[in-house]
């Protein structure tokens, strides 16, 4: 009856976004904790490959506005990775610099985004780095919430390197070092990733 289940769900998921053939299922969240299953659609099933236990947001999902300290609920694409060092993947991927930041003020025209400070005139206060010194982000995959940019809804959603003590997060998807490392070299940029966030 469960593998029943998963599979109608996954048939589901494919009819909803049916370019996808990678997804990450989000799932079996206890409070900051949760079950991070990775898929691939081959040969017309989808697969099962790895699962990671996974850290989320200090107040659980069903983010809707900046800080208050939730992982998004739904279907987002996952379309870029940052790194601190060179890795083997096709997804698209910039190396990471000490200048860029993801941009959190609402009231900048660079809300939601990651920037080079380099590159532009800053109009914001509010801010992550990037190139974070306890290395959370030394490998990081954005999950591609609020893509209008609405002001407040909510930004900088990644899926990255969780700490050492579990602590949760702000809003992003953690796992340890090595599940972020299989993640990264496992996506495709042709198999158009997703990661499912079920409350």
């Amino acid at each position: 009856m469960i593998r029943i289940l998963i599979f109608i769900s996954f048939l589901f998921l494919s009819m909803l976004d049916g370019q996808s053939t990678q997804k990450l299922l989000l799932k079996s969240i206890d409070g900051s904790h949760a079950k991070l299953h990775a898929y691939s659609y081959r040969d017309g099933v989808w697969q099962h490959e790895r699962t990671f236990d996974a850290i989320i947001g200090r107040n659980g999902v069903g983010k809707s506005r900046e800080g208050d300290g939730k992982t998004p609920v739904g279907s987002f694409t996952l379309s870029h990775l940052y790194t601190m060092s060179p890795i083997d993947t096709t997804m698209p991927h910039t190396l990471t610099t000490a200048t860029m930041h993801c941009v959190d003020d609402a009231t900048s025209r660079y809300y939601n985004r990651i920037v080079d400070t380099r590159t532009i005139t800053r109009d914001y206060t509010s801010f992550e780095e990037m190139a974070r010194a306890d290395g959370l982000y030394d490998i990081v995959v954005t999950i591609d919430y609020n893509p209008t940019h609405e002001a407040g809804k909510g930004s900088c959603i990644f899926l990255h390197i969780k700490r050492a003590d579990d602590a949760p997060t702000a809003g992003c998807v953690a796992v340890d070092k090595e599940g972020i490392e299989w993640i990264a070299k496992w996506l495709e940029e042709d198999a158009h990733p997703r990661i499912e966030i079920k409350p």
